[in-house]
């Protein structure tokens, strides 16, 4: 037998991470259920710390869960709505996973995305519909399912890439050149210049326009973001900053410093707070998908004389989804806020706090918007 094996193996207090260890034994000799550590006066149960106690088994951080990670992915953020059950149910005791949370953002970042896709397409499609071409629809619903900020559809992009083709056919240079260009549109935002051949008279291409035509192209091609699109991108991006106001508010307790050293609470279960306070973000995108896509319907029916009377409804009810979501933010931010600092920080005077916080992280929001809207 060890020398060191009668000691007790270092422990640590779940808010501060002070070594509780000869608190623990002390208060098992004594018979008592809790510990107290003596650094934060934070108040444990023995058995808790005894099990090295683990998360919900439904959270995505757990390691005894049985259920694979999207179904632990979906349950987190669900549950993460209703607040005050969430921090009553995660404990400072648990430890934080790091593998748990890098899945939990990469979860939510594909689920962003594809609402972000769900939220684009019906413009897409209403754009192609009132300005057919005779082309396909395809390639721009598949740009958009890659790159749905992209401001231009792919049948414009891939046209003015293959001016650079003397058959103006779609071969590897066409594509690598839309690629390119869809990528510098997302991030420039402004008009894009492409090469320019001149057409071989005997072009068979998908884009070769038949010799002699006025409408070929005598110069380098350039365009310039669609403005549909531009516009319901920016109303993509207005929901994403809403949907993270109760993030900005959590993260806003590292402006407390004084009650945080008080609490001797470690930054890391501000990062776990701020980390679960992301779960509205897809709710909020999935109300901005919803408004946008009965918005199209609407205008798609009225413009083809098939239901003239659905374009106000439509209208009234893709409003009503909008108001939804700041107002939705905010209620969110205020429960989210109150339960993370009464339950799980056990703050003194936690619930003073949190309204604090919200406060103004609502007044900077007004005083942000207020600014971009005078721009």
């Amino acid at each position: 037998m060890h020398a060191d094996a009668s000691q007790p193996s270092k422990l640590e207090c779940p808010r501060c991470g002070y070594d509780i260890a000869a608190a623990m034994q002390a208060a098992k000799e004594r018979g008592d259920e809790r510990v107290i550590c003596s650094e934060c006066g934070l108040e444990t149960a023995v058995r808790e710390l005894e099990l090295s106690a683990d998360c919900p088994p439904w959270l995505i951080e757990s390691r005894i869960g049985r259920d694979g990670v999207v179904l632990r992915f979906y349950r987190t953020v669900t549950r993460a709505l209703r607040t005050h059950r969430f921090w009553s149910a995660v404990r400072m005791s648990a430890p934080i996973s790091r593998r748990g949370l890098v899945a939990y953002f990469a979860g939510l970042a594909i689920v962003l995305h594809l609402l972000a896709v769900a939220a684009v397409a019906p413009i897409v499609v209403i754009d192609r519909t009132t300005n057919p071409n005779g082309r396909s629809i395809v390639p721009d619903l598949a740009l958009v399912a890659v790159l749905p900020l992209c401001p231009l559809s792919a049948d414009e992009i891939l046209y003015a890439s293959a001016q650079a083709n003397p058959n103006r056919s779609v071969d590897a240079a066409t594509l690598w050149r839309a690629v390119t260009g869809a990528v510098r549109l997302t991030i420039m935002r402004d008009k894009l210049w492409f090469e320019f051949t001149p057409q071989d008279p005997n072009a068979t291409g998908a884009y070769a326009i038949p010799q002699p035509n006025p409408f070929v192209l005598s110069g380098p091609s350039f365009l310039e973001p669609n403005n549909n699109l531009v516009r319901a991108h920016r109303w993509l991006l207005a929901v994403l900053a809403i949907s993270l106001f109760p993030v900005v508010a959590c993260a806003l307790l590292c402006l407390l410093p004084a009650s945080l050293r008080r609490e001797r609470i470690r930054g890391v279960h501000l990062f776990r707070g701020c980390a679960y306070a992301c779960s509205f973000a897809p709710f909020a995108l999935i109300l901005n998908a919803s408004a946008l896509g009965v918005a199209a319907f609407g205008f798609a029916m009225t413009s083809r004389n098939l239901l003239p009377g659905i374009y106000s409804i439509a209208q009234f009810t893709s409003i009503a989804l909008m108001i939804c979501i700041p107002l939705g933010s905010l209620a969110f931010s205020a429960r989210y806020l109150d339960a993370f600092c009464t339950r799980y920080l056990l703050l003194e005077r936690g619930r003073v706090v949190a309204i604090t916080l919200n406060l103004i992280t609502l007044l900077a929001a007004v005083v942000v918007a207020f600014t971009a809207f005078n721009a």
